[in-house]
This record gives structure tokens, C-alpha cells and sequence, in this order.
């Protein structure tokens, strides 16, 4: 899989920058779910499909490149895991032109405020001139959860607090966070602004990441280290998957029913 036998570190210059964990967001970023729910309310394992597979070709031929890509989560050389460089070493790397797209989370924006050098903001690539939009994963590692006890009493008054507050939420923080945080503070031109409508126009929600469903998050995760392709990760790991998700289902039915 890989393609050259020389020796590539992070003095020397790259088209991308990038961790493991976009082996997950890409597959968001094609529009696919590990799992999704379907037209009954309930969950659907929805991962393998010939155009997944298409997919994972033609990212892995991309990021398995190490003359041109440097994956800062794994050691090619070594087959190693863990960080490659460290976060001011990757941040000086982009700096100093030594990456042309450096592929993060958008929480990181606050890491590159003080960059002399000008960036744009960019949402993932589609797939395909077919693919109607771009899609943007909301990550099951850097989310957070409220949850509710099994005990707690009064679940229709928990339910409307809920409601309420994430509900104001939306309509105080995340304008802030957008608008002054964002728009007003990180992007450095107009057509940034104009990504960012696009990247939270296209938020794509995947259960099988939020679940765990088969494992299949990690798996992914770890492609470019394993060598895996994505039809003996989904065969391997389908039984234990599809197990869960009847599980999940009939938890649900069971709770919602009437």
C-alpha cells in the first residue's frame, strides 16, 4: 500500500497534514453513515456499499502517499501509533508553508490565530461532481452527552428542561460561538465566513460512531495503520454489529412503546 521506500519526516514538505481520525470524517464527508436511521425510527447498518468502497480506494491512495501527506498519529516507518510531532511542531510546519491543507477539527482554529502566515477554511471534499452537498462530521470523540438516569423520576418534566435549554443554547451560544468567535475573530477573509455556512449547513450525525456500532469507528480510525480494507472490516466485525443494533432497537421499542 504504501508508496515509496524513502524516508519522509516532518522537516520536509507535504501537500496534507493530517491525523488518523479523518478515516472517519471522510466517510461523512461522502454523505455515507456507518449506520443510520431509517424511515421506522430505527437504526440501520448502512457502512458497505460499493460506493464506500470506492471511497476508501481513493482516500487511502491519498493518505498512504507519505511523499506527500504526513500523518501526524502514526509512524509509517515504524507501524507505530501515537503522535508523530508534537502540536506547536505541526502548527510551525503549516507556518512555514511545510503543508499545504492541514485537516482538524474546528476547535483547533483557536491554536492558529496567531499565524503570520494567511489560511483559509475549507469543508471536506465531496466524493464526486454527482454528490448534491459536502458533509461535515460531528465527531463522537470531541462531543459531549448529557445523559439521564434509568431511575430518574419525572422523565416528561426532564424532557421539556431538556428541550429548553438546549434550545436557548442554539439561539444564544451557538451564534455567539459562530458569529464572534468564528467569523468574527478567526477567518481572514470573506469566502472562509462563506465555508463555515457551508461546513454547518452539512453537519453529518452518525450513530454507528455515537454506539460504537461493530467497532467499526475504531476500525476505521485505524485503516491506514492495519492495511485493512473496508470489506474484511465490515465482513469481520458485521455479526457483533448487526447484534448490537437489534439490541439497541429493541431497547427502544420497548421504552416508546404506547
Amino acid at each position: 500500500m504504501w508508496h515509496s521506500c524513502a524516508i519522509y519526516i516532518k522537516n520536509d514538505t507535504f501537500g496534507l497534514l493530517t491525523p488518523t481520525d479523518t478515516n472517519l470524517a471522510i466517510l461523512a464527508a461522502a454523505r455515507e453513515r456507518i449506520c443510520t436511521i431509517n424511515d421506522a425510527g430505527e437504526i440501520e447498518l448502512t457502512l458497505y456499499s460499493e460506493r464506500t468502497v470506492d471511497l476508501y480506494d481513493k482516500y487511502l491512495d491519498i493518505v498512504t502517499d507519505h511523499s506527500h501527506t504526513y500523518n501526524y498519529q502514526f509512524n509509517y516507518m515504524t507501524g507505530a501509533t501515537g503522535l508523530t510531532s508534537t502540536n506547536e511542531e505541526r502548527i510551525a510546519m503549516f507556518n512555514s508553508n511545510k503543508g499545504l491543507f492541514y485537516s482538524h477539527t474546528m476547535f483547533y482554529m483557536d491554536y492558529l490565530r496567531d499565524l503570520e502566515n494567511d489560511f483559509g477554511i475549507l469543508p471536506y471534499p465531496k466524493l464526486d461532481e454527482a454528490q448534491e452537498s459536502y458533509g461535515n462530521l460531528v465527531s463522537a470523540w470531541h462531543s459531549q452527552y448529557l445523559c439521564v438516569p434509568m431511575m430518574a423520576g419525572g422523565r416528561d418534566r426532564t424532557g421539556i428542561i431538556l428541550e429548553e435549554l438546549a434550545y436557548y443554547g442554539q439561539q444564544v451560544l451557538t451564534p455567539a460561538y459562530y458569529e464572534k468567535t468564528l467569523v468574527g475573530q478567526y477567518t481572514r477573509d470573506e469566502e472562509s465566513a462563506e465555508m463555515l455556512d457551508i461546513i454547518f449547513a452539512n453537519l453529518v450525525y452518525d450513530v454507528g460512531a455515537y454506539y460504537s456500532i461493530g467497532t467499526y469507528s475504531s476500525q476505521l480510525s485505524a485503516i491506514v495503520r492495519t492495511g485493512k480494507s473496508l470489506t474484511t472490516i465490515y465482513e469481520t466485525y458485521k455479526t457483533a454489529a448487526e447484534g448490537k443494533i437489534d439490541r439497541i432497537n429493541a431497547f427502544f421499542r420497548q421504552n416508546t412503546a404506547e
